[in-house]
């Protein structure tokens, strides 16, 4: 098989003293030696190279040490490394979460104090020296690898407060212990990230986790904090969060927006869709599951919406949530899984196409479009996904004997 080698000359840099993700003076340079090139560079365990002639291991900084020991440390100066690319900051918080390794203790030292500058901005054309892109990118990398470690090592640093702060609102933000004992907002979040790893979680899909999955957990109760209501503040009954969903839903889009994730070339990341199904999170809490018409049903997991993902909201988030008794249950996901299996044909994983559409029923009933056609197509639809009506025949005659009512 064929392999790919990315090669890069030896160089030197020079920062211009911005801390900007791209304001590197760089120069290839041939005659550098190999001691030279690795030394320009940011952490020890990013300076290690082969001698492919040899087979020796060039190791100037200690990086294999490092890395026996699981640290991460900065070449050199850890304020110097940083202050030549604030980027870096960032980079460093991706190594730890996505090796477990512990970043050493000068250099964390560091990190924590100029991790403020990921918000600065150039001083002649106020360009953002580290670009949303760069941070969505660091981001969702960090998220992808360890969503727990990423919220622990994130809001230990510093990071989100610089970045995102919204989400540290979740901290503090008490529930009603009656039907969340688990803790607060930042709590239960915590607790849906332990509960997606759980051997449990797979077995009930067994497909691969996606990055949407992952933010619309870390997302799907942000509205709380925002629309907390309590008896002592507010005089109500108890704590109460109404229409979280929606300011949650709300919020989300402009953090997506503010931070670019749909333009992420690393990371396909659905906005709108992660928007919709944090907007629609309660669904089972509030929603009348038996009642539910199979079209509405339909609309949410079958059509364009990412239905299955919402599905998987849906389980974490009543993993996480643990009543007074201690015993939370998954009893309304399984009514909607029923309710899911009792249209889906057997031997088959998704709905059967409409047995008629629009311009058939105009056609039908010698009408032009309007609210009578989508009333016609739903009614249709709703009798064919009970197994009450099976072919276009049929479809085509109901109609007909409605249209002379």
């Amino acid at each position: 098989s064929e392999e790919i080698f990315d090669i890069a000359l030896p160089r030197t840099e020079h920062t211009l003293g911005t801390g900007g993700y791209r304001d590197f003076d760089v120069q290839s340079d041939h005659t550098l030696s190999i001691e030279q090139d690795l030394e320009r560079r940011d952490f020890t365990i990013n300076a290690l190279a082969l001698n492919i002639t040899t087979e020796e291991l060039v190791d100037t900084t200690g990086g294999l040490d490092d890395m026996q020991n699981k640290t991460i440390r900065a070449i050199g100066e850890p304020e110097k490394r940083f202050a030549e690319d604030y980027s870096r900051l960032l980079r460093a918080l991706r190594f730890a979460i996505k090796t477990g390794f512990t970043i050493e203790t000068e250099t964390y030292k560091s990190l924590k104090t100029m991790i403020t500058h990921l918000g600065d901005t150039h001083p002649e054309t106020g360009d953002r020296l580290v670009p949303y892109e760069v941070i969505a990118r660091e981001f969702l990398s960090s998220l992808e690898a360890n969503p727990l470690a990423l919220m622990d090592l994130w809001d230990e640093s510093g990071a989100l407060k610089q970045t995102i702060p919204e989400l540290l609102r979740m901290q503090g933000c008490e529930h009603p212990p009656k039907w969340h004992s688990e803790g607060d907002v930042w709590v239960h979040t915590r607790l849906a990230f332990e509960k997606l790893a759980t051997p449990e979680f797979a077995l009930a899909f067994p497909e691969d986790v996606s990055i949407d999955l992952l933010l619309a957990i870390l997302f799907h109760d942000l509205g709380k904090p925002y629309t907390q209501q309590t008896p002592e503040r507010d005089g109500t009954d108890r704590i109460r969060f109404n229409e979280h969903d929606i300011r949650g839903a709300k919020l989300f889009a402009d953090i997506a927006d503010r931070l670019r994730f749909a333009a992420s070339e690393k990371h396909t990341v659905d906005v709108e869709g992660i928007t919709w199904m944090i907007q629609h999170h309660m669904l089972l809490v509030h929603g009348d599951i038996a009642g539910m018409k199979n079209t509405t049903i339909e609309r949410y997991f079958f059509s364009r919406h990412p239905g299955d993902t919402l599905l998987k909201l849906f389980w974490v988030d009543a993993a996480a949530t643990i009543p007074e008794d201690g015993h939370n249950t998954h009893e309304n996901f399984r009514a909607m899984q029923k309710r899911i299996a009792e249209i889906v044909p057997k031997n088959q994983d998704t709905l059967p196409p409409p047995l008629i559409d629009g311009h058939e029923v105009m056609e039908v009933l010698g009408i032009t479009k309007g609210k009578k056609v989508g009333e016609a197509l739903e009614h249709i639809r709703e009798l064919q996904l009970e197994g009450k009506l099976k072919t276009k025949e049929e479809a085509i005659k109901l109609i007909q004997e409605q249209g002379r009512k």
